[in-house]
């Protein structure tokens, strides 16, 4: 199982969906979101090579999806580092190298 770090921009991403969503849609929409992305945390500890790939991100970036928002993060299965959560994105947004933008990375809660 790798291990799991996340980004400043990753925690801070995820936060403004989960309020946005207790507001417009209910605490209970929130609370399962806030579920589904602690699920999607722990898939990628076990599966870290499951996620799209997107080369034109970095050279390690994949993307897990929890519709309509995109979880962006890093891993390099030849080194078997950590899951680096890098940043939650709305997903029409059209996603390019420079959505990463590095920050000390903590671990993950």
């Amino acid at each position: 199982m790798a291990s799991l770090i996340v980004s400043r921009q990753a925690r801070d991403g995820t936060a403004f969906v989960l309020r946005d969503l207790s507001v417009t849609a209910g605490h209970v929409v929130a609370a399962g979101y806030a579920e589904t992305f602690e699920n999607l945390y722990e898939r990628l500890k076990c599966f870290p090579d499951s996620g799209a790939p997107r080369p034109a991100v970095s050279v390690f970036a994949r993307i897990g999806v929890i519709s309509p928002h995109v979880v962006i993060y890093e891993f390099d299965p030849a080194s078997g580092g950590p899951v680096a959560i890098q940043r939650t994105v709305q997903g029409r947004r059209k996603i390019a190298g420079r959505v990463l933008v590095r920050d000390a990375p903590s671990t993950a809660p």
